[in-house]
Parts: structure tokens; sequence; C-alpha cells
């Protein structure tokens, strides 16, 4: 989930006046009309060498960096397989262990009225990554499937309503992956991943009412870990269940102009909605921040992040006193590395992100906790099941 970019500075580049589009042109399904043909496959090339660039500046994915999608037609040259793709990501994001990074302190939270330790880390090297730890206990009433809900299932829609700096975020492209099929399973047997989504995700950000907002292009991949046998822990402990959420910056102006025109601003970095905005095939109105902001210059920055959650049962040793007693936790790792664009770029701008930035994502645990509890029983929303125990996430 995105960091709130701190309010740091502004650009000096003039604003646009430009009229928001009137028609939504997304096509069904994330698939545009005249797509070529299924038998057209373009050229294969390797993945990126390196994704979260832990030791290197943080930089952007250009299209040919990112799995081939039909709707980019036959001229954008090649393209890493998607399975490579997702291959390099999710076994970078499985050797992406904060907790051997350089501890920061430690931070509290007050959840379900009891204490929460957030841990708190950071590298040392170019755009740093700022990462928080923390573990869910039963007394601070957190779901496993409620937090599969909001934070892996529905991220991008669930984020924009639990996050007061979101005002708007628009799916550009889904890429159609079958979970049933045999490259499917081939992919889990390969690599130990399953219910893989990949998709083209665009979010704004309002910083404050003297700064121009933020808008951030990123392509999203969730997946459940399988090989849940290869993750280290105490002998006091098991691993049960893990998931992943994983987020790198892409420069949209490298995508083909048919992509482009779904987004929410035109090229030149104008808020340009289209309109009537519709969520779920309904048309819903446009909120305060929104309209603020049409025809309003935006900053493009450049966000990642890695959040792996996972399910632990932790086993008590038996003594006279009884047998042995098992007892579950939530363990939640979220790391971020940002560049919020403009004048933010600048040394004085990026300390203060830096002070900011640990601040800012261990509210998020808050934010995302309130709003479950907000929502627990809703429509829609899972039905909290006895102990907790993630025996299966079929999605």
């Amino acid at each position: 989930m995105p960091s709130r970019v701190p309010p740091h500075g502004s650009t000096a580049n003039e604003e646009q006046e430009e009229r928001p589009r009137q028609t939504n042109r997304d096509p069904p399904n994330g698939t545009a009309q005249g797509a070529p043909e299924s038998t057209w496959t373009p050229e294969k090339c390797p993945p990126r060498d390196d994704f979260f660039r832990k030791n290197k500046p943080l930089s952007s994915l250009g299209i040919n960096e990112v799995p081939y999608h039909p709707d980019f037609g036959t001229e954008t040259g090649a393209h890493p397989l998607i399975g490579d793709f997702c291959d390099k990501i999710f076994n970078e994001a499985k050797a992406w262990l904060v907790e051997e990074w350089s501890p920061t302190g430690t931070r509290l939270a007050k959840i379900n009225d009891k204490q929460l330790n957030i841990s708190e880390y950071k590298t040392k090297n170019h755009d740093r990554w700022y990462a928080r730890l923390c573990e869910f206990k039963p007394e601070h009433d957190q779901n496993w499937y409620e937090l599969d809900h909001v934070l892996r299932l529905n991220h991008s829609d669930h984020e924009d309503k639990y996050t007061p700096e979101i005002f708007d975020h628009k799916t550009l492209l889904k890429w159609n992956i079958d979970h049933r099929s045999e490259e499917a399973v081939q992919w889990e047997k390969r690599f130990g991943m399953r219910s893989i989504t990949v998709e083209l995700t665009e979010i704004y950000h309002h910083v404050n009412n003297w700064m121009k907002n933020r808008v951030f292009t990123v392509i999203l991949l969730t997946g459940i870990r399988t090989n849940l046998d290869e993750i280290q822990v105490p002998p006091t402990m098991e691993t049960t269940g893990q998931w992943m959420v994983i987020q790198l910056p892409v420069d949209l102006s490298t995508f083909p102009a048919n992509i482009q025109e779904r987004s929410n601003h035109s090229p030149s970095l104008i808020y340009q909605p289209h309109l009537p905005k519709t969520v779920d095939g309904q048309e819903v109105e446009s909120n305060q921040q929104q309209k603020k902001t049409i025809n309003k210059k935006l900053v493009e920055g450049r966000y990642a992040s890695v959040e792996i959650v996972g399910h632990l049962v932790v086993r008590d040793g038996s003594s006279d006193a009884g047998p042995a007693k098992d007892h579950t936790r939530i363990s939640w790792a979220m790391s971020t590395a940002s560049d919020a664009g403009g004048h933010m770029s600048g040394p004085i701008p990026k300390f203060f992100y830096r002070w900011a930035v640990p601040k800012t994502i261990a509210k998020d645990i808050d934010l995302v906790c309130d709003y479950v509890k907000q929502n627990r029983g809703s429509e829609g929303w899972p039905s909290p099941r006895s102990g907790d125990v993630p025996v299966g996430l079929d999605h």
C-alpha cells in the first residue's frame, strides 16, 4: 500500500487548462477493441535483473520490462514471459527479509485497546527503503480472512477507502491468468505461488492545499505462497499461511496510446477523469477532491512496496503444568521506497521524507484495523471463521 507523500515541496510548472474527458473509454474486461489475434506472439526477453533495486536508485519499468498483453498490439517489441516475470519478482520478495536490515527503533500502537509493538528498519543505499514489522496476537482481534480480503484480494479498491490522502485510483489493465490452467499449476511447482494476479494501476494522492497532487503508476502483483516449508522460523513456530502484495513503479508514457487513454490524467499530467465515473459498472459521483483537482496539474512520482502477511502457529512446550498449547499470530511486514517527484526530489525534501515515512507507514496499521472493524460482517466481506486457521484461500 502506498505510504502517503509527506508535504515537502511543489513544482514550478504552470497548470494547464484542459477539458475533462466526457466519455468512458474503458474497454470491457480490460480488453481493447482491435487487439491482435491470439495466434500472434511477441518476441521474448529475460526479466529485469533486479526489480526491487535495494542497492540502486529506484527506477520505473518500461513497457518492454513487463509481460506482453494483447491490448499492446503488435508493435511493442520483446517482453518477458509472464511466468518468468512473476517467478523473478516473487523469489526476490521471498528473500526480502526486513528484519535483517538496519533497525531504527520500535513504535507502539493500540489495536483493539491492546498494545502492539511495531519494529522499524531501513536500508542504507540510494533511494532508501523503510520497513515496519508487527505481529497480531489473539487479543488484537485481527482475522486472517478479513485482512486477506482488504490487502490482497481487493487491494487498490480498499486502499482508496481507508487512506484519507488517496482521492482516486484506476486499474488500467489486468493480465488474464487462469488459475486452473496447466501453466498456473506448473508455476506453483516451479516457484511456489498460486492465485497470482497482475494488473496495471494508477493511484492519486492529495498532498496538501498548496502543493500539486501526485500520481503513481504501478504494476501490482499478488499471490499466495505454497512452499511454506522453505520459510525459516524458530523450532517452536510454524508458518501455516502466507501471501504477498508487491507494487513496482511503471512509466506509463512508454505504453501504447490506447492504454494511456484509459488513465485519469492526460499525457501532460492534467487530471482528467473519464466521466461519468463508474465503479463495478455503476455510475458514481466524483468526490470533492476529484472535483477540485479536475484540470489541475499533477506531478508524477515513483513508488514501490513489498507486503508479506503470514499466519503463524506458536507452540508452547509441555510441562508439569499441562500439555503444550498452540497460539496463532499474524505477521505483517511492509517495506516501501518512493520518489515523490518535482521539488520533493531535492536533498532537503528527501531529508523530511525520510523523517516522515516511518511514521506514515506505521499509521497504516491503525487505518487498516479500524477499517476492518468498521466493516466487519458487511455484505461481501468474509465471515469470521472459528480459530482463524488458513486451511486454504480459494481465490
